[in-house]
């Protein structure tokens, strides 16, 4: 299948780095060293943290391959600035480095085809610091990897990667479904329904309570007519494990086929035990557009766990105007379930790009069955029009319940925003979100752009800071952290 005929085509998740300063009482800007941790990206980079006490990031990239070839899968983790001391060990002693150490992982080939996609990444819940990805291989389907390129404690997993380990395929007919399949019936042996045509967007995933993670993506499913439609599908997997009856668990989401976004997902749970029966989920926001012709877009967030089946339905939020880029979402520290997103409104071309005038913040709350919203304004005057946002969740004892978003200009501009639209606060200043300019200085120099939209992530255990990764002009991925005072 080429390009032409896959109306959805993603167009790779533009990720952007940051660094930011948020003040109690006034946002300021920071300059913080940046530093090169990778060269010969081809798209973007998706990362997540170590979970293990020892404040690593682990990013997963798709590389140039120098020798003509496919593309590589390239892995690498890099000792957070401001971490504890050397010396300081994490879970199963697994050691904690000289700040801005970059151990980087043996790339590997994707398989043959034509083209691959950026990854989705979350980190696991066994204390061993591995992450595990999902990407797009060249023959259009979605593989996961386990990665841990950071050095051994007492496990024998560490500085080693799992098999590239196919998840879903060209050819593979998908039968378990939420709420009835999309492509409807009858479906017989010799025209099957749901079979998979190719991925259509970028994945996104969220960790859960033990070894597997959870991802959302798009998949392209073929009718019994030989046309297709696209489906958000979710997908829980451990590539370190057999494959198996429930490795992976595969769910149809069947929330619709008109969906004009990749999905950002983040974790849930209900402490009360009773949704999912207390077992964490993902929360995905997933732009979604009933007629391209003149309708309003609407903002779905899914939650579901392929393990159990769960799937209630989306949780919708209608924008007065279009939807534009992907949403960036995160989840607050407060244990309340709910997930808080970024997301641009006006203009905007779906798929990260495109440019909107207003940044828009949205709280979905899968427990209490309700959302919240806040318009958190435009660009300051000179600055252009927003054109990506990444979110994370900072670690402050003194605030457990928001967000921090970079958003990105169109004038290469970086501004950083803490909020929670339950309040309409941002919650350290207890008043109105403000923007605060972000200085970035790229090692190439001032020629450098952006090309592509953050992935951020927090340390666990460093206070007041995210820890991001971006790539810019000359193909490098390039770290950098933010403190927020």
């Amino acid at each position: 299948m080429d390009r032409s005929q896959i109306s959805f085509r993603k167009g790779h998740v533009l990720l952007f780095a940051v660094a930011f300063a948020l003040l109690q009482a006034v946002l300021a800007p920071r300059t913080f060293a940046q530093e090169t941790l990778q060269q010969n990206v081809i798209a973007g980079v998706s990362c997540s943290n170590s979970n293990n006490g020892t404040a690593h990031v682990l990013c997963l990239e798709e590389l140039n391959n120098l020798n003509g070839n496919t593309p590589l899968v390239g892995g690498v983790s890099w000792q957070a600035p401001n971490s504890p001391a050397p010396g300081n060990t994490g879970a199963f002693n697994a050691p904690i480095e000289p700040a801005g150490t970059v151990d980087q992982m043996t790339s590997i080939s994707m398989s043959s085809g034509s083209f691959t996609g950026m990854p989705g990444c979350a980190n696991t819940s066994d204390g061993t610091g591995t992450v595990i990805c999902a990407i797009e291989g060249a023959n259009n389907g979605l593989y996961g990897i386990a990665i841990h390129p950071q050095p051994l404690g007492n496990l024998t997993e560490a500085q080693t990667t799992s098999p590239l380990v196919p998840l879903l395929t060209p050819g593979q007919v998908l039968t378990n479904f939420n709420g009835g399949a999309p492509t409807g019936s009858p479906c017989t042996p010799k025209y099957p329904c749901n079979r998979v045509s190719a991925i259509g967007g970028t994945p996104s995933c969220a960790a859960t309570e033990g070894n597997m993670v959870i991802c959302g993506v798009l998949v392209l499913l073929q009718n019994t007519l030989g046309t297709t439609v696209n489906d958000l599908v979710g997908i829980a997997f451990d590539p370190r494990v057999a494959a198996s009856s429930t490795n992976p668990a595969i769910l149809g989401l069947a929330n619709g086929t008109n969906f004009y976004s990749n999905p950002s997902c983040a974790s849930s749970n209900d402490t009360t035990g009773v949704v999912n029966n207390g077992k964490m989920f993902a929360t995905c926001a997933i732009v979604f557009v009933e007629n391209y012709f003149g309708a309003t877009a609407t903002l779905f967030g899914a939650s579901f766990d392929p393990r159990s089946g769960y799937n209630r339905g989306a949780l919708t939020v209608s924008g007065s105007t279009n939807y534009g880029q992907d949403p960036s979402c995160a989840a607050p520290r407060d244990n309340k379930g709910a997930v808080i997103c970024a997301i641009g409104l006006g203009s905007g071309n779906g798929f990260g790009t495109g440019t909107s005038s207003t940044m828009f913040g949205v709280a979905f709350d899968p427990i209490g069955r309700t959302t919240s919203t806040i318009s958190l304004g435009a660009p300051p005057a000179g600055d252009g029009a927003w054109e990506s946002f990444a979110c994370a969740s900072p670690v402050d004892a003194n605030d457990k319940n928001s967000v921090a978003c970079a958003a990105v200009t169109s004038t290469n501009k970086i501004l950083a925003i803490n909020f929670d639209p339950r309040t309409g606060q941002d919650p350290v200043t207890k008043a109105a979100p403000v923007f605060a300019p972000v200085t970035f200085n790229d090692p190439n120099g001032t020629t450098a752009t952006f090309v592509s939209a953050p992935s951020c992530v927090p340390e666990n255990i460093i206070n007041n800071q995210i820890t991001c990764v971006i790539v810019d002009s000359f193909g490098d991925s390039v770290g950098f952290f933010a403190k927020i005072q």
